[in-house]
């Protein structure tokens, strides 16, 4: 368990200007035996572990 800096399958999109969950977005890149059937699952599982869509959890605290 990583207990400092940024998670390692963080990802920035240029495109969407936003950091992306690596680990949903592109699965086999971060865990490379995940392949066919098990990627589907595995994301699923990924996606409801880290609540994806239900807020961001960071506790920085940034100034706008």
């Amino acid at each position: 368990m990583r207990a400092n800096g940024p998670c390692p399958a963080l990802e920035w999109s240029e495109a969407d200007a936003r950091y992306y969950c690596g680990l949903l977005t592109n699965a086999t890149k971060h865990l490379g035996w995940i392949a066919g059937a098990g990627k589907q699952l595995t994301t699923r599982l990924l996606s409801r572990w880290i609540a994806a869509g239900k807020g961001c959890d960071c506790q920085a605290d940034v100034q706008p």
